[in-house]
C-alpha cells in the first residue's frame, strides 16, 4: 500500500477551512444536494467529511468550491444542504478522514454529473474496511431516482488533481521512537 505524505490529509483537516464556500450568483441555475456518510471505523481521534464542487478536471469555480465540513468522531455525518451548479456537468467530491494514534486514513470518492435545476440531491459515501474503501452513490430526491454518475480515474483535490486513484485510501503513518536519558 502507498503512503502519502501530508499534503492530503492537510487538505482534509485544515485545507478545507481556507477553501472558499461555493456562492452562485443570483442569476445562477442551480440544485441543492445534501451529502451524509456512515463509516465502521474503529480506534479513531476524531473523524471528518468534507464535500467539494469543482468544474472540469478539478478546477475550482469562481463562485468557490468547499460545500461544507465536519469534524468529530462519529460513525455517521452528514453536511447541511448546499447549493451546486445546474444544467452542465459538475465534479463532486466527498472526502471522509480519520485519525488514529500513530495513522490517518483517507478516501476520496470523486464522481461527475449534471443536476437538473431547482432539483434536490442526497450523496451518501460509504465508507468501509476501516477507512479502507468507500463509493458514494446520489438520489435525486426531486424524481426518487438514483443518479447515473460518471466515475473518474482521478480523484479532486482543492489543489486539483490528486496524486492516488479515486475512491483509493491514502494512508499516512507516523514512527514514534522512544528514547531514555
Amino acid at each position: 500500500m502507498k503512503k502519502y505524505s501530508v499534503v492530503f490529509l492537510s487538505t482534509i483537516f485544515m485545507g478545507c477551512v481556507n477553501v472558499p464556500d461555493y456562492a452562485p450568483k443570483v442569476d445562477s441555475k442551480v440544485a441543492s444536494i445534501a451529502i451524509s456518510s456512515t463509516n465502521d471505523s474503529t480506534k479513531t481521534t476524531v473523524r471528518t467529511l468534507a464535500g467539494f464542487v469543482f468544474e472540469g478536471k478539478c478546477q475550482q469555480f469562481e463562485e468557490g468550491t468547499r460545500l461544507g465540513n465536519t469534524l468529530k468522531n462519529e460513525g455517521f455525518q452528514e453536511l447541511h444542504s448546499a447549493k451546486i451548479p445546474a444544467e452542465k456537468e459538475i465534479t463532486l467530491s466527498v472526502i471522509y478522514g480519520d485519525a488514529r494514534f500513530n495513522e490517518n486514513r483517507a478516501c476520496n470518492s470523486t464522481v461527475k454529473f449534471s443536476p437538473v435545476e431547482n432539483h434536490q440531491y442526497s450523496a451518501f459515501l460509504e465508507v468501509s474496511d476501516e477507512g479502507m474503501k468507500c463509493s458514494l452513490s446520489i438520489q435525486d430526491e426531486t424524481l426518487k431516482k438514483v443518479v447515473s454518475l460518471s466515475i473518474p480515474e482521478y480523484a479532486c483535490e482543492v489543489q486539483g488533481v490528486a496524486p492516488y486513484k479515486n475512491m483509493q485510501p491514502a494512508v499516512t503513518e507516523y514512527e514514534f521512537k522512544v528514547q531514555y536519558r
